[in-house]
């Protein structure tokens, strides 16, 4: 089982010299597992993944979405295997917490004004399947489980499991709900590897604390007893330098963690 780092920007992608080393597109990871991978989210970082799906001749691809916030679904349009004859893609999310479902979603992205296009330029076979209706669910041979948290609009962090090993991916939250905490807490006790948001610093929060996100003080001792987690979803203002100090406090706090950095593997 592995796990790969699309993107990991958070709000707008930025790219450029300043955020050469961590990255610049938007949420996208790609977890494998045997011989087939699950995707979560589709930022800017789905667009590369696109091209390496179309090299590959993939046919069958899976995307789990947390929500439906921009940064997130951004790279859809742009995602070349929806344009292909024969290729299958099935999408997954929890449309009870989100209030819509993904073909909705995707109906209202791929519209004027916003794009050129409409639904009816994709060529690929769609299908939508709602993560509301079970606990767990199967997708290949590995299980996805959801966790409504705190986001403006919802989020749901995803626990992915296969052959004894499992990923928690934490999409964007607030850490202000106590409830909440405790079980993402709770899924992260000996986890493989934890995917977490970290947008802010303790220091910049509190200004920022009605923004439905978190820091990596707050992200680390939620993943404390993860045996490795890894902070996201970089502020979109943040470069390099401001990154690589996080990222140097953040490691002295918590040696189980890490920031991210886009282009990443990490094997399990």
């Amino acid at each position: 089982m592995s796990v790969t780092l699309w993107g990991v920007h958070g709000s707008v992608p930025k790219s450029g010299l300043l955020t050469s080393e961590y990255g610049c597109a938007t949420s996208c990871y790609e977890v494998t597992y045997g011989s087939k991978s699950l995707i979560c989210d589709a930022g800017t970082g789905l667009v590369a993944l696109g091209q390496k799906l179309l090299q590959d001749e993939t046919t069958e691809i899976d995307i789990a979405l947390t929500h439906f916030h921009v940064d997130h679904v951004m790279g859809l349009p742009f995602f070349a295997p929806l344009f292909e004859k024969g290729v299958k893609i099935r999408f997954f999310a929890d449309e009870k917490v989100l209030a819509y479902s993904v073909e909705e979603m995707m109906h209202q992205l791929f519209a004027q004004p916003f794009l050129p296009i409409d639904i009816n330029a994709i060529q690929a076979d769609l299908s939508f399947h709602d993560l509301s209706e079970a606990a767990v669910h199967n997708v290949g041979d590995a299980t996805i489980e959801c966790l409504e948290l705190c986001h403006p609009g919802g989020n749901t962090a995803f626990r992915i499991s296969h052959k004894g090993k499992n990923i928690v991916y934490s999409g964007d939250f607030s850490h202000r709900d106590a409830d909440q905490m405790s079980e993402l807490t709770a899924w992260m006790n000996n986890a493989d590897l934890g995917i977490v948001e970290t947008t802010f610093t303790p220091q910049n929060y509190e200004p920022h604390k009605s923004f439905g996100h978190t820091h990596w003080r707050a992200a680390g001792e939620i993943a404390a007893d993860a045996k490795m987690w890894l902070g996201v979803h970089h502020h979109h203002l943040a470069d390099d330098h401001t990154l690589g100090l996080a990222d140097q406090d953040l490691r002295a706090t918590f040696p189980n963690g890490k920031l991210g950095k886009d282009g990443q593997t990490f094997w399990l």
